[in-house]
């Protein structure tokens, strides 16, 4: 076997990462020929794709052809021949199922779900996704609202808890408490599940806490004070602020807010703190300078240090509140959801490092052989993308898996890993940048280290403006700290082009936008206008680092005549458009009946109508929608709203049509887990995410970080304003040891007090120090992903700013001129390479992506695919709306009839007997408004209707409240009968029957006017019948069943 050595590789940006990982995998497939021996993770599934198609492309061509195996040979360092291409082609096919090129959350959930038992669950591992996560937390919840019912010593556990985190302050719900406090930091409970690392004195200062000090009465110190100043002494302006101050200590007292004066006070013995009783230090007090005397600094001191170590002390509780509220909280969520074997991503990830809050893990000898025994043997090769991004927790799932080959003496088995600390965005979600030193540092003697740094991706004037910014160590040791200047010194190494490239044309510069231009998206829409890249063929995005930044730069150019472009960003099909919306509806309506507000939505929608007219009620529609769950399950339902909207769609409706597919597969990814619930499907509507892809021949506009990975022929950064680039997280401080284990844990006292306390302000630089460091990655991505064009967009630096602005003004060395691209005059800061390199490009060949074209088909061969037009028998209803009517706050005449529709729906026949048949009627009213049953009663007060209702002699089959879809010539005809008798004539050799329609009106209206309004309506339901039955049309009687719901007019029986 060919020896593989253990290979730790920094590969800047567009040095070809995933082109070293391709061959290593090569490598071992030759060397081996047991490719399922190797193990290749990444962070997500594209990147996992193309690292398979690019394994299966170099392979498939170096089969092809000698010329191509021998370039696999030579970048290999072996000889390689087509035979043997195809071989290894054919047994990576063959070992298609055994092959691991995968993300870490797959791999690390394939392997709880190797041995759950082991592990501790109780069963088969479920993961959750972001909905079902939710409602895992809120059972949670109820779970520790019912413990807090049951248990009163937990009662008073969680509530003391309470009081601590929030200082005092009242919380209303639950489930603010669980919000505010638990599920933020219930992943740093995990790293640190220790209580003594949780706001611990003696952990975070090891001599002492400084500020420590017995209780003070403050206002007694302020008249010690007020007897120590020498008030002849002092100026007018001087003595209002020390009475101010001592005013306002005989009153206050911590932890309410602090007063003016007296923090103004404390901000300037703060840096003095420990001259203050040496009769020398010097304060300012209302613009005047003042020496205070030894026994008004002395007082001063104590109040001082009484308030710093209230504050502190204070901050302390409340870490060791929040602590308590988390391990609460992870004790029933635990024992409810996780150890039901119901996890999420990180779950799976903790389970296998194991730990006092997830037992064993593959830490234990045990566990790392039941591990190669049960996933079908070892990982003998090991290959880790983009490790900058791994956090720690990650690393110690598999650290010792990895120990065992880096320490194999028989040299059987190799590591192998790629990524760039320069591109470590991910600090926020727990992946640790010192994590690649460190394993650098560790196994130094085994592992070989190499530095890419030649471009495959930039042309020269590309890469020009990347060397000027970040190879200028004394401007980032002046703007960040000098620490993190020596750290990014130690990284960095010029990028060069490759030599492919090295001719290249192209261009980078910055451009300064007018200041009446504050978001610069007029100067972005300027440029694109005059670069027209897509007009060229060419590739571009625009860069921004907030979402909201690039919603909004997305909205201006639509707006405004830009360019067409697409937002990169998650998208939520149900909840993003109206039919999503009303399929929520549609879906409540099935499962909650009683739900007016999704009732009358649904009846709001352009499928209301025809839904209404079918059903009548929200009732007859839930029984209906039922009815196709019980049979047809989630799917059936999707496919239900599907088939309405079809009706309505237009056929090149493709945003609609595409997202009724994604609530579609909603559904079925529900099922697939053997989710049935209704009401879950809503829910999951309501959270469903997908990531969207960019459109070609659009300009892509998304944020940096998810552009990282992506390239274009033409980026326009911007959005680059904002604060410090040492603007540290808000949130619980946390301070590691070397080996990045957690030490101690601290809500941060105000940055005035912490700053000046040698521990905590050390804490303080150090994140500054990251956050600056994560600051520097971004940038550095942004201005990576171009190929041919970069162009910066941002406002002049001010001179005391340490920002981006400044950043780049400084590095690039900033002189404002004119550039002019196309017709339109920018001022450029700096510039570099050809402005009108895009005028030098060719015409773009158009590639033609229209299908190939298909045989002719002869036209009596042809089928129609038109869409049947749509109608319903009441759109042919001709009627006049009172004015007088439209704005009545009264009852809906619309919802009367329905009323009277169902209540009429209850009766099947009357007996004859009028008393029999009034109770009849009664118990067939019964919970009917009273206009709608009034209206009933007045149909019946007619003794032809009556009769009409009466049971039949002879043998019939009767239809009430009857819908019906009928395909009748080139129309699709849709309705519902409200009384239909069908009678059996065997005599005359054909069935007749008998339509009878119901109609409530406001008033009286005149019969003749009435039959002329509703005939089209009733020809439509006599001819829907006769094609249903098979029928004469000529056989068929239809009538009108005619009455009104206030007025006194009788009801009548009128034939159509």
């Amino acid at each position: 076997m060919i020896p593989l050595r253990h290979e730790l590789i920094r590969a800047s940006a567009g040095t070809g990462k995933t082109y070293q990982l391709t061959l290593r995998y090569l490598q071992i497939l030759f060397a081996t020929q047991e490719p399922e021996k190797a193990i290749a993770l990444t962070f997500t599934r594209k990147a996992a794709g193309e690292f398979f198609e690019k394994i299966f492309r170099r392979l498939a061509d170096a089969a092809e052809s000698p010329k191509n195996a021998a370039l696999l040979g030579g970048d290999l360092g072996l000889t390689v021949t087509v035979d043997q291409c195809r071989a290894n082609l054919r047994l990576l096919l063959e070992r298609l199922h055994r092959l691991q090129l995968s993300t870490y959350d797959s791999f690390f959930t394939r392997v709880v779900q190797t041995f759950p038992f082991e592990l501790g669950l109780a069963g088969p591992p479920t993961l959750l996704d972001d909905d079902q996560r939710v409602q895992a937390i809120l059972r949670a919840q109820q779970a520790l609202s019912r413990r807090t019912q049951l248990d009163e010593p937990f009662l008073r556990e969680f509530w003391h808890a309470c009081k601590r985190a929030s200082l005092g302050a009242e919380m209303k719900t639950i489930t603010e408490v669980v919000t505010r406090f638990i599920l933020e930091n219930q992943a740093l409970f995990f790293d640190a599940s220790a209580p003594e690392c949780w706001g611990t004195s003696d952990r975070i200062w090891e001599g002492g806490c400084a500020w420590a000090c017995g209780d003070l009465d403050l206002a007694e110190e302020a008249r010690r004070l007020q007897d120590a100043l020498d008030w002849t002494a002092l100026a007018e302006p001087q003595v209002l602020f020390w009475r101010e101050l001592i005013a306002e200590l005989s009153t206050w007292r911590p932890p309410i807010e602090m007063p003016k004066r007296t923090k103004y006070f404390l901000g300037q013995a703060l840096p003095c703190f420990a001259d203050l009783e040496s009769g020398t230090c010097t304060i300012n007090v209302n613009r005047k300078k003042q020496v205070l005397a030894p026994a008004v600094g002395a007082s001063l001191k104590r109040i001082v240090q009484f308030i710093a170590w209230t504050i502190v002390h204070g901050k302390l509780e409340v870490t060791r509140g929040i602590f308590d509220l988390v391990r609460l909280f992870e004790e029933i969520y635990r024992h409810e959801v996780r150890l039901m074997g119901q996890l999420t991503l990180e779950d799976a990830t903790r389970l296998l490092c194991g730990g006092p809050t997830h037992g064993r893990g593959l830490a234990d000898p045990e566990m790392r052989d039941l591990l190669g025994y049960r996933l079908d043997g070892s990982f003998d090769h090991w290959l880790l993308d983009e490790f900058q991004d791994t956090s720690r927790v990650q690393w110690r799932a598999v650290s010792d898996l990895i120990d065992e080959i880096l320490q194999d003496p028989e040299g059987r088995r190799s590591f192998f890993a790629v990524g760039d600390t320069k591109q470590s965005l991910y600090g926020w979600r727990g992946s640790d940048p010192r994590l690649f030193d460190e394993i650098h540092d560790r196994y130094a003697d085994v592992l070989h280290v190499r530095e890419l740094n030649k471009s495959y991706r930039s042309c020269p004037a590309v890469l020009a403006m990347t060397n000027a910014v970040f190879g200028q160590k004394e401007t980032i040791a002046e703007l960040c700290t000098p620490a993190l200047a020596e750290r990014w010194a130690g990284m960095w190494q010029e990028h060069t082009s490759a030599d492919h490239l090295a001719n290249q044309p192209g261009f980078s510069c910055l451009l300064h936008a007018p200041e009446n231009d504050e978001p610069c998206f007029e100067t972005v829409l300027g440029l694109l206008k005059e670069l027209s890249p897509l007009e060229k063929g060419l590739s571009v995005a625009v860069l921004t680092r907030k979402n909201d930044v690039a919603e909004a730069l997305v909205e201006y150019l639509r707006t405004n005549g830009g360019p067409p472009c697409s937002l990169a960003a998650n998208v939520r099909p149900g909840t993003d458009s109206a039919l999503a919306a009303g399929l929520r509806s549609f879906l409540t309506v099935a499962a909650h009946p009683q739900d007016t507000l999704a009732w009358n939505h649904l009846r709001m929608t352009p499928l209301g109508m025809p839904l209404e007219e079918r059903h009548r009620t929200a009732a007859a529609l839930s029984a209906h929608l039922l009815e196709i769950w019980s049979e047809q399950g989630l799917v059936g339902l999707a496919d239900e709203w599907i088939r309405l909207c079809h009706g309505i769609l237009a056929t090149d409706d493709a945003f609609n049509r595409g997202r009724l597919e994604s609530c579609r597969r909603a559904a079925l990814a529900l099922e697939a887990r053997g989710e049935t619930d209704i009401d879950a499907y809503v829910r999951q509507l309501g959270s469903l995410e997908l990531r969207e892809n960019d459109t070609p021949g659009q300009v892509a506009v998304m944020t940096v970080h998810k552009a990282k990975g992506l390239d274009w022929d033409v980026v326009i950064l911007t959005d680059l304003a904002g604060n410090t680039l040492l603007q540290r997280r808000d949130g619980l401080e946390v301070h590691r040891g070397g080996d990045g284990e957690i030490l101690w844990v601290l809500d941060m006292p105000a940055s005035d007090i912490a700053k000046h306390d040698s521990v905590l302000g050390a804490r303080i630089a150090a994140a500054q120090e990251d956050a600056a460091f994560e600051n520097l990655c971004v940038l550095y991505v942004a201005l990576t992903r171009a190929k041919r064009g970069l162009y910066v967009v941002t406002h002049p630096g001010k001179p005391t700013s340490a920002n981006f602005h400044r950043l780049l003004d400084e590095t690039l060395g900033a002189k404002p001129h004119d550039l002019t691209i196309g017709d339109t005059t920018f001022c450029s800061a700096w510039q570099h390479g050809n402005a009108a390199w895009i005028s030098t490009l060719g015409t773009p060949v158009r590639v033609d992506h229209a299908p190939a074209a298909l045989p002719s088909i002869s036209p009596e061969q042809q089928v129609s695919v038109l869409r049947p037009r749509a109608r319903r028998p009441s759109a042919g209803e001709i009627r006049k709306i009172p004015g007088r009517t439209l704005f009545q706050r009264s009852t809906d005449q619309r919802d009367i009839g329905i009323a009277a529709h169902e209540a009429l729906s209850r009766i099947e026949w009357l007996s004859g007997d009028e008393a029999n048949e009034n109770a009849a009627i009664e118990t067939a009213l019964a919970g009917t408004p009273a206009s709608a049953a009034e209206a009933i009663r007045r149909l019946f007060a007619s003794d032809e209707i009556r009769q009409a209702f009466r049971a039949p002699t002879h043998e019939v089959t009767l239809w009430r409240e009857k819908p019906f879809e009928l395909l009748s010539g080139d129309q699709w005809i849709s309705g519902r009968f409200d009384r239909v008798v069908i009678r059996r004539n065997r005599a005359s050799g054909g069935d007749e029957a008998t339509v009878l329609d119901l109609k409530v009106h406001a008033e009286a209206r005149d019969s003749e006017a009435l039959v002329s309004q509703y005939r089209v309506q009733m020809d439509l339901y006599r001819a829907a019948l006769a094609e249903l039955l098979g029928i004469d049309p000529k056989r068929i009687a239809a009538y009108l069943l005619s009455t009104t719901a206030s007025s006194g007019a009788p009801a009548r029986l009128l034939p159509c």
